[in-house]
Parts: C-alpha cells; structure tokens; sequence
C-alpha cells in the first residue's frame, strides 16, 4: 500500500468530506452521517502470506471495532475521527457476508473453511484474506494486490464463492439485511465494519402438478374425475388439499399444488379420495426441499423436475376396481348345462330398440374370460366365473345354446368392489321333449343285427307304468334292427325291457335304464331330439377243453431217478378254424377264414386248458409250444361246436394229448494220453452241479452231490446208465488205470431244454491219462584243483562237469494200455539193452535223463571228467509206480571219480657213472597256464612252483601235482660238480583216463670237476655268473691249461709251466673282481626286490 504520511491533508480531506455528508442529510439527500473514530494497528505485509505480493494493510478499529480497508489501491489512513457512511444488506450483499464470516465476524467460518484443504491459517493471515476478499466484495469483484491465478492457488477465490452461497446460518435461515459502517477519509481508503445484520427464516414456493396418465374410459365405467390428492409434510400433516378435474377437450385428470415451504425436509403427496371405479393408493409419493438451495427434488419415478421450484407427479398405475361374476347354468330338470357360452358388454354402450330391448347387432362384447376370450362357457357342473371385469355395469347375453335347450333372457351384473365375485346364482334354459330309438347291436362286431322281431317295452319310472303309444306298449324292430317311437317322451326315468331275441342270440334279460335329464346325449333329426339307446344281443357259443400229460421227474433211489406220468404245464395250443365261420346278424360278415388262428391255449400246473367264446363251427388244435423238457407233437386234434339250444354253450373236452420227454445222452470216453488207445479200467463220478428238484419241486440231489460212479471198459467207454433230468453236471475221474497218473479235467456241461422238436441232447467228451514216468539224476563227484598257495596245490571235492553215460534199457519194457501190434504183440518202448539217451553232467556236476517209462534200466560211464579215472562198471536204476497222483517220479544216483595222480622222478647222477648225486639246488616252473576246476588261472606260465636239492641221487619237489606242461632247471650243481644249464620240459597233461597214475621220470647228469680246479673252486666257491658254474677244461689245444670264467668271457693262454702260478694267481684276482663285482649287483638287486616286496 500507498505510505501517505500528510496526517493534516487528510484530516483535511475529511473534514470536507464530513461536511459534505452533513450536508447531504441537512438538506435531504437519504445518506446517513456521522463521526467515526478511526484506529490504526500494526502493519501486515503480503509478501509474507502471498507469493510476489509487495503490498502493506494495518489492523484498523472504527470506534473500537474491528474494522478494514476496502480501497486498497488508495493510501493509508492514519488515526484520526473520520465521517463515515452507512451502507445497507441490499447495496453491498456479499460484503455483508465476507465480514460476516471472516476474521472477526459474527460467525467466523474462514478457519473452518481453509483447514479442508490442509491450510491452518494463523490470526494475521486470517485478517488479511478477511481483508483481501472485503476489497474484492467492495471493489466490483476485482482482487487487489493480487491476480486472479494467485487467488485461485490460494483459494480465495473458493472463498468468495462460499462467502456468497452460504446463505444457511442460523440454520434455515438466510441474510436479508443489515449495516456497513464505511469510514471516509478524504482521499485515502475508506475503512468499514459490519455494524449490525439481519436474518430471516428460508423459504421457497414450490409447484406440484398432479397428471393421471389413463383415459377417463380406459378400464370400464372407471374415470380419474374428482380424484383428491393431499400435500403433507413428513409428520402427516396435511398442508394443502386438490380435488383432480378433466379440463375441457382433455380425456385425463390434472390438479396443481402450489405451496411456499419454510422449511427443509421431505414432504410427500398421497391419494386422499380415489377416481371413480378405481383403489385408492395409500402410497405415499416422497419429494425433498432445500431451501437454502431454492429447490424441490424427488428420486420418486413418478416425478419429473419441470425446474428447480417445479415438480410434474404422474399417476400412471392406478389400479381399477375390477371383479367377477359367477353363475350356474341348469336346465329346466335341474340338472347342470355344460357348454353354455355368455358374453358380456357394457351397458354404457349399449343402445335399445324400439321394442326396449338391448341392441346387441353393432355392440362390441369386452374380454370376459381370464384368457382374453369373450364367450364364457359353463363346465360340466353348469358352473362359469368369468376372469376379471373393470368398473362398471355389464348386460349378460346368452351367445352360445347347447342343443336341445332354449336361451335365457339377458341379465345385469354390476361390478363395484375390488376382487369381489358377483354371485348371479342359477341361471336357466328350457329342455326340449325327445323320441327314444332303440338300436339292435351285436354284442361283439359292436354292429347293427340286421334282422327284425326284437320286442321291447319301455317302463316309465317316475309314474310306474309302461309307456303305450297309440294303444302299443310293445315296440319291434324292423329289418334294420331299428324302432323309434311315434311320440316324444317328456323328462323323466325310463327302463327298457328286451322281452324277445333275435334268431341265432342270447335273450339279454338286464333292462337298460335311461336317466332323460339335460345330462343325457342327444341327436337332433329336424325338429326332433332323439335319444338313442343301443340294446345288444351276444351270439351263441361254445368251447373246448384239453388235458396234457408226460413223464416228469418224481423221484431219486439208489443212485438212479425215478419218472412217473405227471400233469404237464405250459403247453401251448393253437385253435384254427377248419372252415370259412360267418357271423349270425345276417350280415354275411366271414368271422374266420378257414385255417385262421383263433387264439392260444396254455395248460396251467393241473396240465388243463380251455377257451370258449367260440362260434359255433369246425375248429382243429396244434401244438406249438412243448412243455420245457418235452417233445412237441404237431398233429392236428380236431373238433367241431354245434348248435344245441339257446339257454346253453356247447363244450367239447379232450385228453388224448401226451408229450413224450427229451432225453440226455452222454458219450464220454477214456485214452492213453501217448497211444491215443482206448484205455479200461478208469473210475469216474457223476455230480450235480446244482440243486436238482422233482417234479413237485422237492429237492432231489443238492448241489456238489455225488449222484453215481462207472468204470472205463475195454473200449475206453464210460456209462453211468442213468436217465439223467435237465440240470447242470461236472464229470471228474476219481480214480486212474494203474501206472496211469489222475486226470483233473473236469467236464462240466449244462442240460438246457433244446428246442422242442429235438428228441434227444448229446454231450462228449474224452480224457486222456498219461503213463508214470520217471527221471534218473545222476551227481558226479571228485577231487578236484581249487587253488595253488604257499607252493601247495589244494585239492577239494567237487560237483564235476563233463561225466558221459550211457543209459540202457535192462528189460524189454511195454506200453501200459496192454495195446498189441498187427502181429498179435504187445507194443513195446523199449528192447533189452537197447541205448535210450547219452547224458552229460553239467557244471552243477548233474545229468538227467528225459522222463522214463516204468521200468527197470542201468547207465554205464563212457568218459570221465577231466583228471579223473573212468569208472565202466554198469549201475542199476528203476522206474517205479508210487501212486496215480504222483506224474514224475525221481531216481537219483551219486558217483564218485577218483582223481587220477601224478608221479614225477627226477635222478642226478655223475656223468659217465651211476654216481647217485646229492645237493646242488633245482627249480620247477609251471610251462603252461595252470587252471582250477572253475577255469581260472592259478599258477601262470613262468611260475616257479618248486625248488629243491638232490637227496642220494633223487630230486624230490614234494608236490601234488595237477596235470599241466612243466620245466626244470638246476639252479646250481652239486659241489664238485659242473653245472648243468640245460632246461628240461615236461609234458604231465591228461590225455588216458583209464590209467591210475600218471608215471614220469627224468635223469639229470653232472660232469665231476678236474682236482686242481676244485680247490679253486673251493677256494671261490660262489663264483658263478648267469646262473652257470665256471669249469676248467684240461687241455686248450696249445700244450697247456685254460680257465673259463664265463661261457662267452676271454680265454688266457698260459706258455709255460713257470708261468701257471702266476697265471693262476692273475685269475685268481679277476675271479676275486669278478665276484666283487657280482656280490655288489647281488645285493643291490636284492635290496630292489625287497623293496619291491
């Protein structure tokens, strides 16, 4: 704001101003004048509560009342007494209200108000948006120190409007006066205050225009004339009260409400007095008033808001008066009238004739039934209720006459009250008279006996006498089997009496009563009614009886049933006719052509039929169903039925009719299961396989029962002779043929009635029995290489694989069937010593034969398994019967080998002489792969298995030893003795098993050593190299001696004998080096295989 410190000017200015206003009122201008003392507070600047706002206001005071600035833009009033102006609620309305509810106010509300947008405004803020918006309000609605978007983000703009909506406090009250106190400095802001204000109660003038949307003639008589609707407030407080008119040229009713409301809250309009020939609504149709907002709404459907003071209420489902009417249609007897059919119409729309009656030919019925129908009939009980009927008064109109009655005059219902039924009551129609005409029937072709002389009367009940007709009581037909009486006879209860047949039928002595009501059908011939009676005569007939008979089961004694003649049931018959047969109504009607079937007859539990009803004719029975178990016997029976009087049925009864039963025959047979012969001598049972019942239905053989038992003869046939029922059976052999092993088959086989015609069921079956046989098992066993440890070989008893034999048969041995050849002989399996099988043991150590005939037989061995001696000696076994249950029967036999041993001598002896030598050192390998008895390799090619020394000439390895290729070598020579470096092989492989031992000798020779080569040799006794002795040969081939260290080492000659010591001596220390030298490789190796072991 402007700073304008000139305090005199401005005192001044309003003292010029205060004239002006005295003035003004002196001379009748209307403005009031007075004095104000204006009071200056401390400053508030925008910029601490407006963005970019650089503008300054003071709290002021006028008098002592909280006041503010209105002119910003102008300069700032200083204190100081000021005239002041007095401005009313109608000139500045929304100034009233910003001081109203602003900073200071009455009713401040501006706290309450920024707070629901999260702002908490604090007392200088308060009064300086309070001052802000008095601007606005007294500037013309334009801001000050300030844009309009400032405004908004601060939402002083929503203040305003909020200011100028909030016309509510007190509560349903609104601001209709009051006085601004305007202080007017001369020149600078005019300062105001709310001096006083004035609040009057709310109210709003509402419209309610009440339309009815049917037409006055819409249901009936109904019309919405003079309908009252009243207006209450929501304690049921009538407020005003419209009676509903049709204005002129208008088919609907209409009203208007117009009430000026005070206060909020809902209010509602309701039906007071309904429309002619409608319900009155008790509904209540709610609408809501808010008058602070000067409107009237409803969620109702029924109104339409024309604007907000306006509501249209449109009654579009009044509900009319509507009802029914019910009658009961009778004749002139009384009795219910169905089918009566009544149309309604109005009797608003009716005309009238000349005569006075109702103008039915151009009127338009209405709807009288529930389904839209406009004929209403009467049911079977003459009653009818119509659907229902709008408000009104309707004429009644017969539409629909049964026949034989006359209509009933029109009559009135009125209908007046809601979901009433009008009971009209009986409603009448006159009967007409009839003729009775009686109609000869024959009872079975339901058709007219033409022929005439039936004689009838006619009894009238109700006056207890015949009816006569021109002095006749009696009435006969003609040739058409018809009488009508001349006369009609008048309502009442009439009883016809046959008093005479016609030819060919039975007189029908029951009377026919005739109830003549409305009831009662009729015909109309022209003018007449007739009622017709239909009388009938039955034929004479006759019948036919049979009686069947057969064979049936009666009893089971000692193993065998027992059949007696009995009555049998369920025999069918066909009856045929055995010529063309008419009937007797004079018709010419072919009742049967001959050979037609006339029906069937069935023999119940006593074996009896019958069938009557028969015409009188030649007839023939056939049968075309046997009793179940029995043969049909298709030759035709034939009888005839002839007339014998006209009281009595003919019947002709016959009991020539057997069946012979169905037989069951079984072919069972017995065979060797090889030969396929007939074989005798096998026992067999016969058991029921379900209960088996007489005749009479008692209980003969129970299920699982043994019934009989035959044996197999000669030919393999087996028959228990018994005439067997038809059941369920199992045949099982109980006990088999010697050396015959016991069939578990089981033939089961059911006996079901085959068809009739069949005279006899078979049923086969054969079992086979198969012969004993039985098995030799032979176990081999022997000693036999298990392994090679700690230079031992181990020998173990085994299961041995390879055994060969032979089996033999030691008899000659038949077939059991005791079948012979052509020639007279027995047939045989096997001759005398006659070769069966050659077996062999497997690695199990066991030969088995194939399965054996009983008998006596023997095996002899024909080669041994490797290593081991054969035994030749034949060995005895049989086959042997145990029992029939036993199929296979086991013959074992253990056979022990013995092994067959290795001797080997080896002999060291001098070369030259029979010297037996000892000592020096020997070595057997093994030359070839040594094998156990399971193929695996104990002692690989190469292996040393033994060393020793020669004993007084003998080499002994101390070892038994398995067959195999072997070497030996002496590792070192006898002391004296030269070194033998040869390797001798020895071949101890199994080639004869007939043999014991198995007998191997070796002579080893040694060359003895020159003398003084053996003091050398004594002096080095370990000089060797290779595993070969160095030797000394006596004479070199140049005069003197050579000393040979190695085999393929120097040669040193020696000249003359003065040099041989010396010679010697040289050698000596090359023997002497050489040994060195061999004992540092020796030790050094062995320190190697040391450390390798």
């Amino acid at each position: 704001m402007k700073n304008n410190n000139l305090i005199l000017l401005k005192r001044f200015f309003s003292f010029i101003l205060s004239m002006l206003i005295f003035m003004s009122v002196f001379f009748g201008t209307g403005i009031p004048v007075s004095a104000a003392m204006v009071t200056r507070g401390e400053a508030i600047n925008y910029s601490s509560y407006i963005p970019g706002g650089s503008w300054q206001t003071h709290k002021y005071y006028i008098d002592g009342n909280l006041a503010y600035c209105v002119q910003s833009e102008l300069a700032q009033v200083n204190d100081g007494d000021y005239g002041t102006i007095i401005e009313t609620f109608d000139t500045y309305p929304l100034l009233c209200k910003v001081l109203f509810y602003g900073y200071g106010g009455p009713a401040y509300k501006m706290g309450e108000f920024f707070s629901g947008y999260g702002i908490t405004l604090t007392d200088e803020q308060s009064y300086l948006y309070t001052h802000i918006a008095a601007n606005y309000a007294y500037g013309g609605n334009v801001w000050h120190g300030l844009d309009e978007p400032t405004a908004e983000a601060l939402h002083l703009t929503d203040w305003i409007k909020y200011c100028s909506n909030n016309v509510c406090l007190p509560e349903n009250k609104h601001m209709t006066g009051g006085i601004v106190k305007i202080a007017t400095p001369e020149g600078a802001q005019r300062i105001a205050y709310l001096d006083s204000f004035v609040f009057e109660p709310l109210s709003v003038s509402v419209d309610v225009k009440i339309n009815f949307a049917k037409d006055k003639n819409t249901y009936g008589d109904a019309s919405t004339h003079n309908a009252v609707y009243g207006l209450f407030d929501s304690a049921d407080n009538e407020l005003q009260r419209i009676t509903l008119k049709i204005p002129a040229g208008s088919t609907t009713a209409s009203g208007n409400f117009t009430y000026s409301f005070d206060t909020d809250g809902t209010y509602y309009v309701k039906e007071i007095t309904a429309p002619t020939g409608y319900i009155l609504d008790t509904t209540k149709y709610y609408f809501t008033v808010d008058t602070s907002a000067q409107s009237a709404v409803s969620a109702d459907t029924h109104f339409v808001s024309v604007n907000s003071r306006e509501l249209t209420f449109t009654k579009s489902d009044e509900t009319p008066i509507r009802g029914k009417f019910s009658l009961i249609k009778k004749g002139s007897d009384g009795l219910p009238v169905k089918d009566a059919g009544f149309s309604a119409y109005l009797k608003s729309s009716l005309s009238l004739n000349a005569d006075g009656t109702y103008n039915f030919s151009s009127a338009t019925p209405v709807k009288i039934t529930s389904l839209g129908d406009t004929i209403l009939k009467s049911d079977a009980n003459g009653k009818a209720e119509s659907g229902l009927l709008d408000f009104g008064t309707y004429v009644i109109r017969e539409t629909v006459v049964p026949a034989g009655y006359e209509a009933c005059a029109p009559f009135e219902v009125t209908i007046d009250q809601n979901n009433v039924t009008v009971d009209v009551g009986n409603i009448y129609d006159a009967l007409v008279p009839a003729k009775f005409k009686i109609i000869k029937i024959d009872a079975e072709s339901n058709e007219v006996i033409l022929k005439g002389g039936t004689k009838f009367k006619i009894f009238d009940v109700n006056n207890n006498t015949y009816v006569s007709i021109g002095g006749e009581d009696t009435f006969t037909t003609d040739n058409k089997g018809i009488v009508v009486t001349k006369d009609a006879l008048p309502l009442g209860t009439y009883r016809i009496e046959e008093v005479e047949s016609p030819d060919g039928y039975l007189l029908d002595s029951s009377p026919l009563v005739i109830v003549f009501d409305s009831t009662h059908p009729f015909t109309m011939d022209g003018k007449d009614k007739i009622i017709t009676a239909q009388f009938t005569n039955t034929p004479k007939k006759g019948g036919v009886e049979i009686a069947k008979t057969g064979k049936g089961l009666t009893g089971f004694v000692n193993n065998k049933f027992v059949w007696t003649d009995v009555n049998l049931a369920g025999a069918v018959y066909e009856i045929h006719a055995d010529e063309d047969i008419y009937s007797p109504d004079n018709k010419g009607h072919l009742i049967h052509t001959k050979d037609d079937l006339i029906g069937t007859l069935t023999t119940d539990s006593s074996g009896h039929a019958a069938m009557d009803n028969l015409y009188l004719g030649k007839y023939y029975l056939t049968e075309v169903t046997a009793p179940a178990g029995y043969v049909i016997d298709t030759t035709p029976k034939k009888f005839e039925l002839s007339y014998n009087d006209s009281s009595t049925t003919p019947i002709i009864s016959l009991n020539s009719f057997y069946d012979e039963k169905q037989n069951i025959n079984l072919k069972l047979t017995k065979t060797d299961a090889e030969t396929k012969n007939p074989l005798a001598g096998a026992e067999f049972g016969i058991y029921a396989d379900e209960d088996i019942y007489a005749f009479d239905g008692t209980l003969l053989v129970s299920s699982g029962e043994l019934i009989t038992t035959a044996v197999s003869d000669t030919n393999g046939n087996i028959d228990f002779g018994l005439d067997f029922p038809f059941a369920k059976y199992m045949v099982k052999e109980i006990k088999a043929p010697e050396n015959y092993v016991l069939s578990e088959d089981e033939f089961l086989f059911t006996a079901v009635f085959p068809a009739s015609d069949v005279k006899e069921i078979s049923f086969m079956n054969s079992w086979e029995n198969t012969p004993v046989r039985g098995c030799l098992e032979i176990t081999k066993e022997g000693e036999s290489l298990a392994d090679f440890k700690g230079g031992e070989f181990i020998w173990e008893n085994k299961p041995l694989r390879g055994a060969v034999f032979n089996v033999f048969a030691k008899e000659d041995i038949y077939t059991f069937d005791e079948a012979k050849d052509a020639t007279g002989n027995r047939i045989l399996y096997y001759t005398k010593d006659q070769l069966i099988e050659t077996i062999e043991t497997d690695e199990n150590g066991v030969a088995k034969t194939s399965n054996l005939p009983v008998g006596n037989y023997y095996f002899v061995e024909t080669k041994a398994p490797y290593g081991m001696i054969i035994d030749t000696a034949p060995v005895d076994f049989s086959i042997e019967y145990k029992d029939q249950n036993t199929a296979l029967v086991l013959t074992g036999k253990s056979i022990f080998n013995e092994r067959q041993k290795i001797n080997l001598k080896v002999t060291k002896t001098e070369t030259g002489s029979s010297k037996n030598l000892s000592g020096g050192k020997f070595n057997l390998y093994a030359d070839s792969d040594i094998k156990n008895i399971n193929g695996e390799i104990i002692a690989p090619k190469g292996t040393l298995i033994s060393q020793t020394e020669a004993v007084d000439g003998t080499v002994d390895f101390g070892l038994d030893l398995p067959h195999s290729v072997y070497k030996i070598t002496e590792e070192k020579a006898p002391a004296d003795y030269y070194e033998n470096d040869e390797e001798y092989e020895v071949d101890l492989s199994y080639n004869d098993s007939t043999i014991n031992n198995l007998n191997a000798e070796l002579n080893i020779y040694d060359k003895r050593l020159p003398h003084f080569a053996k003091v050398m040799m004594r002096v080095k006794p370990a000089f060797k190299s290779k595993g070969k002795s160095n030797y000394i040969t006596e004479d070199n081939g140049e005069g003197g001696y050579s000393i040979i260290l190695y085999s393929d080492g120097p040669t040193l000659p020696v000249s003359t004998a003065s040099n041989m010591w010396f010679c010697l001596f040289a050698s000596s220390m090359l023997l002497l080096a050489g040994s060195f030298i061999t004992m540092v490789i020796l030790i050094k190796r062995k320190r190697e295989r040391r450390k390798y072991e």
